[in-house]
C-alpha cells in the first residue's frame, strides 16, 4: 500500500549558463571588459589546481547571483601553459559562469554586447549537456568569494 502523502519541492531549481568565449584577450583585460560593459564586479582570486600550475579566476558575487570568468589553461610560474582546465572543449579560451536565482539576468544580451565588440571573436551559450560532463572540474577552479 502507497502513501497517499508525497513531499514534493516548492522551488525551482536555477540551472547556471556557461559562456564559452573566444578571444587573443589577457584575463585581466577581459574581465575589465566585462566589469565595465556588463555591470560585473569580478575580482582576482588565482586558484592553485596543482603546485606547479595556476588557472586563472575572477569572481563576482551579490545577494541572489554569482558570476565566474575561467581562463582555459593551466599557467605555470614561468608563464608557459601546461594544459587546458576543460581538455575536451580546448576550441574556448575563457568560460563565464552565471547563476542567478533571480532569473533577471539575460545571458543573451551579454552575448550579443560581447559579440559587438571586435577585441572577442566568438561567445556562446554552451548546452547544459556540453558543460555538465565537466562540471566537477571547472567547479575545482571557480573559487566562491
Amino acid at each position: 500500500m502507497t502513501s497517499p502523502h508525497r513531499l514534493t519541492r516548492s522551488y525551482k531549481q536555477h540551472t547556471p549558463v556557461v559562456l564559452g568565449i573566444v578571444s587573443a584577450l589577457k584575463p585581466h583585460k577581459l574581465a575589465w571588459l566585462l566589469n565595465r560593459y556588463a555591470k560585473l564586479n569580478l575580482r582576482c582570486c588565482p586558484e592553485k589546481l596543482r603546485v606547479e600550475a595556476t588557472a586563472v579566476s575572477f569572481s563576482d558575487r551579490t545577494e541572489h547571483m554569482f558570476f565566474s570568468l575561467v581562463k582555459n589553461g593551466l599557467i605555470t610560474e614561468e608563464g608557459n601553459t601546461l594544459g587546458y582546465v576543460v581538455a575536451p572543449l580546448v576550441q574556448f579560451d575563457f568560460f563565464l559562469w552565471i547563476e542567478d536565482q533571480t532569473q533577471t539576468f539575460k545571458a543573451k544580451d551579454l552575448c550579443k554586447t560581447l559579440r559587438a565588440m571586435d577585441i572577442i571573436q566568438y561567445v556562446v551559450i554552451l548546452s547544459n549537456n556540453r558543460w555538465k560532463q565537466h562540471y566537477d572540474r571547472l567547479m575545482e577552479v571557480i573559487v566562491d568569494l
